[in-house]
């Protein structure tokens, strides 16, 4: 019995970033994997952002918001209590991540153009036999209509 996954790439696109331009928060909920390939990222040219606006720890709404360090619930912010964790890779890096993952690109702050290329990937299984909740590998789908 074959076992494991089946990598799909369901579709990829290429980015130009100029100016002060940026991608406003979103994710990929129709796929697994979500990747960016930085083609083209002269420096100041901004890095992405991940954000989860309710981590697992957070014990109490809105407490790892910034603006509770004014009241000095949180007193310094790090990858344990952010809710945004801001990346700056550079030209020629690959970044993979779950594509559920919500994330956002920073501003463009520099005078060159920023380009990167994407890919969302599905993964589905080689065997799913006693598997309810992955897909079944694509050459096991028959058209319904």
């Amino acid at each position: 019995m074959e076992t494991g996954f089946v990598y799909n790439y369901t579709r990829s696109w290429a980015t130009l970033s100029q100016g002060k331009e940026r991608i406003k928060e979103h994710s990929h909920a129709q796929s697994h994997i979500s990747l960016v390939y930085y083609l083209k990222k002269p420096a100041d040219s901004g890095g992405l952002t991940f954000v989860n606006n309710d981590p697992p720890n957070q014990i109490a709404p809105q407490i790892f918001n910034p603006r509770m360090s004014r009241f000095g619930i949180l007193r310094k912010a790090d990858l344990a209590n952010t809710t945004a964790a801001n990346l700056n890779p550079e030209e020629g890096e690959v970044v993979i991540f779950p594509s559920k993952t919500r994330h956002r690109t920073q501003p463009n702050e520099g005078v060159e153009s920023r380009i990167s290329i994407a890919a969302d990937i599905v993964l589905t299984v080689k065997n799913s036999a006693g598997l309810e909740h992955l897909l079944p590998d694509l050459d096991r789908w028959q058209a319904a209509f």
